[in-house]
């Protein structure tokens, strides 16, 4: 027994001292600290150099969490804040924090190259579709929960697998789209479980003022109003579903368009690149919370949705108290921009700002191992903790776990599969099998 534990001590040893080596960063990022600092790659190779690389992968791990949960806990609920809030002031705050980086870095002359209005302008159309990506990701938060968008995201696999199929001419193997159709399928069954989850939590509900239902009218689906509350609830998966697929396009168009402007822009420090973006996106951010809430008028989506959105208009009402008192939702038509603000905001903006940042910084000098760590373990987090204990409604069925699970895993496989040797061309592009790494930064 104490040689099995000496054995087990010395492969926990062997295992440590190879990572120490090798580090969690990016080979290509090894190489450019062998040649430029040396003894900076000397230090990360050391015990306190592995503890600050775990440190940072999990403050990026935490604030892709956090970040998820807190929009959920400020988007959703009966007390709706302005959406496009939140983008705005991303926006604006992240202009406020590369000029201060900028101009601590560089001094005066920083000025002039953040405000080049060349650039700016040239960054001006990725900005736009970013900024369009992100007013609909907010968007989906006011229908979905935040496990939700994370496991939908997923099904991104295909829309990029397809891409670099016929844009770039890539080819997958057979064991690769098998992997996708898991995943798309796991994700299609969530969504279906979730449907019926609600559905029959809702008659639950019922049951506690309509005392001639019985339970198994609600298991059954056969009680009165089952039509109108099933009819609500897909409503309400499909607008979720259109804004987060949406969403996904938008951003994966976005990152395809600035990945050629950042490598024209190579030589520029990254607080640069990004000032440029977010100038540029604030006034697209203004302009997309007037332009989002027209547009949903005008395909028709429900007024209880688009009207709160309207943060330039108020209900005539508002000045009347006994108005305002009748129902709480009346206070989603008065206060302007910040109407309905909470801390829960406030936690929000100040982690999607932190974690763009971050991510811009950090996750692109990572390996591709690390990152694959890092998207299975976020996913895991916001479901598990967030969707199932944090902002629990109810108990979540089994089938929504095992279909969650199911995607976890699928993706952890398809990202660690890799083509027999020979076969260079069934392998898939950095870029088309880590979407998500690849456009952090753009994405603000």
């Amino acid at each position: 027994e104490e040689a099995r534990q000496r054995e087990l001590s010395d492969r926990v040893a062997q295992s440590f001292d190879q990572l120490r080596r090798e580090t969690l960063l990016d080979p290509g990022y090894v190489q450019e600290l062998q040649r430029q600092v040396p003894g900076r790659l000397l230090w990360l190779r050391s015990s306190f150099g592995l503890l600050l690389q775990v440190a940072l992968f999990s403050v990026y791990v935490g604030l892709d969490c956090g970040k998820t949960i807190f929009n959920s806990m400020a988007l959703k609920g009966k007390l709706k804040i302005v959406p496009q809030s939140l983008p705005i002031c991303q926006a604006l705050l992240q202009v406020i924090i590369g000029i201060s980086t900028a101009f601590s870095l560089v001094g005066k002359p920083a000025f002039a190259e953040a405000f080049d209005w060349q650039k700016i302008l040239k960054f001006l159309p990725v900005a736009l579709v970013f900024s369009a990506a992100q007013s609909f990701q907010v968007l989906a938060y006011t229908v979905l929960s935040g496990g939700t968008i994370k496991i939908l995201g997923q099904v991104r696999l295909l829309q990029t697998a397809l891409l670099s199929m016929f844009v770039l001419g890539k080819s997958y193997q057979l064991t690769q789209w098998t992997v996708i159709g898991l995943i798309v399928l796991s994700a299609a069954n969530f969504c279906v479980s979730k449907e019926d989850d609600k559905m029959r939590w809702t008659c639950f509900e019922e049951l506690k003022v309509n005392r001639t239902l019985i339970p198994q009218a609600c298991a059954m689906g056969d009680f009165e109003g089952a039509a109108d509350n099933s009819q609500a609830v897909q409503t309400s998966m499909a607008l979720g579903l259109c804004y987060v697929f949406t969403y996904l396009i938008l951003s994966d168009i976005g990152s395809i368009m600035c990945e050629r402007l950042l490598k024209d822009e190579e030589g520029k420090p990254y607080y640069i690149q990004k000032t440029w973006m977010e100038i540029g996106g604030f006034p697209c951010a203004i302009l997309m919370s007037f332009l989002v809430p027209l547009l949903q008028q005008f395909l028709g989506v429900a007024e209880s949705r688009w009207r709160p959105q309207m943060w330039w208009m108020q209900n005539e009402k508002c000045g009347d108290e006994n108005w305002l008192a009748e129902d709480e939702k009346n206070l989603n038509y008065c206060g302007g921009f910040f109407r309905n603000w909470t801390w829960a905001a406030a936690v929000a903006l100040l982690l999607n700002t932190s974690h763009s940042f971050l991510s811009g910084l950090v996750v692109k000098k990572l390996n591709s191992v690390v990152k694959l760590m890092g998207k299975c373990a976020s996913l895991a987090l916001v479901f598990f903790v967030g969707d199932c204990w944090l902002l629990r409604v109810h108990e979540p069925s089994i089938l929504c776990m095992l279909s969650a699970v199911i995607v976890m895993v699928g993706t952890f496989t398809f990202m660690n599969l890799k083509p027999p040797k020979g076969d260079k061309a069934a392998k898939p592009p950095a870029s088309s099998t880590e979407p998500s790494a690849s456009v952090e930064m753009p994405q603000r």
